[in-house]
């Protein structure tokens, strides 16, 4: 496996525009990346420590994938295109005062669609079938903590069979409970209190309850049609 961040990139950019079967063994042979033999990866950069594709998995096309320590999708868990899930380089001296986990964690089944942004700094978990729907949805784990004027970073997670909405914001430290829903703009502080709820709002409010047996919620299959 190659160590060497430079040729790391020089490989991720071959794997960017080679045919599939050759993309394979550059991202498994030469960058050491774990993929199910059933799993799928578009043409997409991926420059990450460690990539882990469980069976049925897939990465789709046009996605950036940098400096994030490490990348774990489950059995069925799949990103869609143009996303952009980065970090910023531990090389680079970032938070030096925190213990973070720059990573994705993704559970079986669950589902980041297209055009978002995924800031891992910090780990980022998505439940079990949940999904971060629609497009434009930021997932941040940094900030500035302004009292004493340094990078602050926090986890973000988002529980099981929860949909998060178009435009939502999830802020450093966010917690989505399971079986709930944020609604599209929603901006989540913090941890939201109930499940099957749903949440709208700058400040991520509880608007109504919704039924623990509602057909999302209960579903099996990751796909809706």
């Amino acid at each position: 496996m190659i160590r060497n961040e430079r040729l790391r990139l020089a490989v991720a950019v071959a794997a960017l525009v080679a045919p599939v079967r050759v993309r394979r063994l550059l991202l498994t042979g030469l960058l050491g990346y774990d993929i199910a033999s059933d799993a799928a990866v578009g043409r997409s950069l991926i420059t990450v420590g460690q990539l882990v594709m469980g069976p049925g998995a897939s990465i789709g096309s046009l996605n950036l994938f940098r400096h994030v320590d490490r990348v774990e999708m489950h059995a069925g868990a799949s990103i869609g295109h143009l996303n952009w899930v980065s970090a910023a380089r531990r090389s680079r001296g970032y938070f030096p005062r925190l213990d973070r986990r720059p990573s994705l964690v993704m559970r079986e089944r669950s589902a980041i669609t297209h055009r978002h942004y995924v800031d891992c700094c910090d780990r980022v978990e998505v439940g079990e079938l949940s999904i971060v729907a629609g497009m434009h949805s930021q997932i941040l784990t940094h900030g500035i903590n302004v009292a004493d004027g340094t990078l602050m970073a926090a986890p973000v997670r988002i529980g099981d069979r929860a949909l998060v909405c178009s435009g939502a914001i999830l802020v450093p430290g966010a917690v989505v409970p399971s079986r709930s829903v944020v609604g599209a703009g929603a901006v989540v502080k913090g941890a939201l209190p109930e499940e099957c709820t749903l949440y709208t709002g700058p400040s991520a409010t509880a608007r109504r309850t919704l039924g623990p047996a509602g057909r999302y919620f209960t579903r099996e299959d990751a796909h809706l049609y």
